[in-house]
């Protein structure tokens, strides 16, 4: 890996700047030797396919549909809060 006519320390500046960068799975797993070559022709074309655009649409569309929904808890009414905090807050809001 030793870059011919550069310094060692322009060397390890340029593998640092490298290794710094965050990258997919999709990115630098066929660059390692860890994946055969037809697993690495799909991550190829899974990331070809992938549009980050439409991506975040379709996590913003599942959010909203998430949080439309009423928020329900499995504790009956009033338990959540001590009558004492409860007549507190309502001394207040009076």
């Amino acid at each position: 890996m030793a870059r011919e006519g550069k310094p060692a320390s322009v060397q390890r500046a340029i593998v640092a700047v490298a290794a710094d960068r965050p990258q997919a799975p999709c990115d630098w797993l066929p660059q390692s030797g860890a994946v055969d070559p037809a697993a690495k022709r799909r991550l190829r074309e899974i990331r070809r396919k992938l549009d980050p655009f439409a991506l975040k649409e379709a996590i913003e569309r599942a959010l909203r549909r998430i949080l439309a929904q009423p928020l329900h808890s499995s504790r009956p009414t009033g338990s959540l809060r001590s009558e004492a905090a409860l007549a507190k807050a309502e001394n207040i809001t009076n």
